[in-house]
């Protein structure tokens, strides 16, 4: 008995365990394409590239482009508030970069990246960049959307409010 499971998760074989082998299909592929300075993951940028492109050529869609699909979806045991933008640095490491979005109510305190473990979406660890109740500044602080990337070495490149980071990751859990 799955106590506790949603029916969004049962119908998804959940919490989301996932058919391994395609995503190790598409690591094999990305890890042999050229995009530097990015680290060779299928989601390492918003829009894939440095150019832009949009192109993510080794990702593989199975739905229908012309019929009906059928999407699974359940809410993570971990709030992320306003979480604007994710990237990847392999199968295994997902990050979520969050607390930017101005018009949100409450408003949130500040930024933070939060690694997720992609399976059950629990929060492995989270760094908040900036902690807007706690902040002075004569002119204020600006906390919009930001952006985030994996970097070709497999730092986090981060911006938040009017800053740039650069989040080193020393290990995987």
């Amino acid at each position: 008995m799955n106590v506790g499971v949603t029916p969004n998760q049962l119908a998804a074989g959940g919490p989301l365990p996932g058919n391994n082998s395609l995503a190790l299909e598409e690591a094999k592929c990305v890890a042999k394409q050229n995009n530097p300075p990015w680290y060779p993951t299928l989601q390492a940028a918003e829009l894939r590239d440095s150019n832009r492109t949009k192109l993510y050529a080794c990702a593989q869609f199975l739905g229908s482009y012309t019929g009906p699909n059928q999407v699974y979806a359940y809410a993570s045991p971990t709030q992320y508030y306003t979480p604007t933008l994710m990237a990847t640095r392999g199968i295994n490491d997902l990050y979520v970069l969050g607390g930017g979005w101005c018009s949100a109510v409450p408003k949130p305190s500040g930024q933070y990246v939060a690694k997720i473990n992609p399976g059950d979406l629990t929060q492995i660890w989270r760094t908040n960049l900036i902690n807007l109740n706690a902040t002075t500044s004569p002119n204020g602080v600006w906390n919009y959307i930001g952006g985030i990337n994996v970097l070709a070495d497999g730092s986090l490149a981060v911006t938040a409010n009017s800053y740039l980071y650069k989040l080193i990751v020393t290990c995987t859990n």
